[in-house]
């Protein structure tokens, strides 16, 4: 069973296993220390049972960030600012399953929309499936949002 853990940015850059597992990118975010980053946003270690390192801990799958303050013209929005899958373990299906957990967790805490910013045009496609639609488009990210009233 999908597992979020409410951890702190600062934290997660202290595991040892985050430069092997996570982009540049993600670190970056992760080191964002600006008044606005810190209190709007809550970050989240994406753990499973199922799967569990050599020393028998929890393997971190993903990091998310969520908020329900970012994109004013969507009320009662639930925005994933971060959604970053392990790197050695992408494309095999945990993505999906983290994604179908977070939609279930919008639908049960009664959020109009779910958010997105996609940088990378490649997955385009994996959103879409799950009903993501583009709502603008910016030089440097595509905006997608999920209808789920």
């Amino acid at each position: 069973m999908i597992q979020l853990i409410p951890i702190s940015a600062k934290e997660i850059l202290q595991l040892p296993e985050v430069e092997k597992l996570f982009p540049m990118t993600t670190q970056d975010y992760l080191k964002r220390d600006d008044y606005y980053f810190q209190d709007k946003f809550e970050w989240f270690l994406v753990t499973d049972d199922k799967y569990k390192n050599e020393s028998e801990r929890k393997t971190i799958l993903a990091i998310i960030c969520v908020t329900d303050e970012w994109f004013e013209k969507l009320e009662n929005d639930f925005h994933l600012s971060v959604f970053e899958v392990a790197t050695p373990i992408r494309s095999i299906g945990i993505g999906t399953r983290i994604l179908d957990s977070l939609i279930d967790l919008a639908i049960k805490y009664h959020y109009n929309t779910m958010s997105l910013q996609v940088r990378e045009k490649g997955l385009i496609p994996f959103y879409t499936r799950f009903g993501f639609h583009e709502e603008f488009i910016d030089p440097d990210f595509s905006y997608f949002v999920l209808n789920i009233k």
